[in-house]
């Protein structure tokens, strides 16, 4: 014991015992100073002075780069900056030098959502797979789903935007993102001038989330799609219901052209009729190829006689005869079909 005591002794009187002290003293301390400064700077932050907190957490980086608090002092500081450039580069700093840190997977979403602001979709692209293939749990995951099918959609990459917009639904269930894909699975059918598939996307909303702030939007594109279906009647009354539902809105404005239009439109006109059809599909099939092909102002008009429904495919609204003719003629010419003109009375 007495020997243990000598040896303990020596040891207490080596410089190397003393200098292992001394630093270690002085990193408890600089590591007290350095959260000293990161809680000051997140009271300046959450008090709104934010030039005096971006001051601070520069002060924390700099003087403490691979610290505990380093990868919040970057995010906050990424969200300050004026220079979008800066925002980004902030965020891939937390990506690639602190990949244990909790804040990974929101930088990669802050990010991509940054580079779309700055109308860089590809790397946006690239910000919200990453995300959703390291991260498939994640808090901001279903948000990235949503980001990534809206992109496509932007890119008009259609197929690779439904299929995004149908994988969040299915693999997301109770995310508030769904109610955004639904609408947006909807916008990517109109665009392949699948009215009826988007109608029914958009009627399903209607019955899964009646009291969504959506609801305006959701009715007005009902109405599109019953206008482009030739459903005129059915299109006017969810143009009514935007108008007197949500008055102040946008699609309330659109909604008063759209009705105005319908008005102008009641006038007589002539047309050239394609096809009549006694199921809505044969006429929307029609429709489409006729579209397809480039036809403009191809649209299907319901005629209700009796307890009978025909589905009449026609192109073009004249005023005059001469430009049907016309019409008549080229679609002789070109098409196997048999078209005529018919003169559509005002209503």
């Amino acid at each position: 014991m007495k020997q243990s005591r000598t040896i303990f002794k020596r040891f207490l009187l080596q410089p190397v015992f003393w200098a292992v002290i001394l630093l270690a003293a002085v990193s408890v301390y600089a590591q007290d100073g350095g959260l000293k400064i990161y809680r000051e700077a997140k009271t300046r932050y959450d008090q709104k002075k934010f030039e005096e907190a971006a001051l601070l957490f520069q002060k924390y980086i700099d003087s403490y780069p691979d610290a505990d608090y380093t990868p919040e002092s970057y995010y906050y500081l990424a969200g300050l900056q004026e220079d979008f450039e800066l925002t980004k580069a902030f965020y891939q700093k937390i990506i690639d030098d602190f990949p244990q840190s909790r804040l990974v997977d929101d930088a990669y979403y802050q990010l991509g959502m940054t580079q779309l602001l700055t109308g860089q979709n590809e790397r946006a692209l690239e910000s919200f797979k990453k995300l959703l293939e390291a991260f498939p749990t994640s808090p901001w995951s279903d948000k990235a789903q949503y980001q990534y099918g809206k992109t496509k959609l932007v890119l008009n990459r259609i197929a690779e935007a439904k299929t995004a917009f149908q994988k969040l639904v299915r693999e997301y269930p109770g995310s508030p993102e769904i109610p955004l894909a639904i609408i947006g699975l909807a916008d990517c059918f109109k665009k392949e001038n699948l009215h009826y598939e988007a109608l029914k996307e958009l009627l399903g909303f209607d019955k899964l989330y009646p009291e969504s702030d959506l609801q305006g939007l959701v009715y007005f594109n009902i109405a599109e799609c019953y206008r482009a279906l030739g459903d005129n009647e059915k299109a006017d009354s969810y143009y009514q219901k935007v108008v007197s539902l949500y008055p102040d809105s946008f699609e309330a404005e659109e909604a008063n052209k759209r009705i105005l239009s319908a008005t102008e439109e009641s006038a007589a006109y002539f047309s050239v009729q394609l096809g009549a059809f006694s199921k809505m599909d044969n006429a929307r099939r029609l429709k489409e190829k006729m579209i397809d092909k480039g036809f403009k102002g191809v649209h299907v008009e319901v005629l209700k006689r009796n307890n009978a429904v025909l589905y009449l495919v026609r192109v073009g609204h004249f005023r005059d005869k001469a430009p049907a003719e016309k019409l008549l003629r080229q679609l002789r010419r070109e098409e196997r079909l048999t078209p005529r003109i018919v003169f559509n009375p005002a209503k």
